[in-house]
């Protein structure tokens, strides 16, 4: 509900897993907009599902921006 919008998409992953639980590990790329500006993100990620009760959820994500600049850039974006 901010004022920023992020669309990624995933890629270049590698992923393991058992009957319960999964784990992807990658990038995503994509941008991020706002309705002044629009910035180019880069993110490494990380995503975890566990299967509950039949269905699988994701019980964590996080990406980190590799890039300094990129870094300060996404911050004053998202946080003025």
């Amino acid at each position: 509900e901010g004022r920023a919008k992020v669309n990624v998409t995933f890629h270049d992953f590698t992923s393991q897993g058992g009957d319960g639980w999964h784990l992807f590990v990658g990038r995503e790329r994509g941008a991020c907009r706002t309705p002044a500006e629009t910035l180019a993100v880069a993110f490494r990620t990380t995503r975890w599902f566990v299967r509950d009760n039949g269905a699988w959820r994701q019980l964590h994500h996080h990406g980190s921006i590799e890039d300094p600049k990129m870094l300060a850039s996404y911050q004053k974006l998202i946080l003025g």
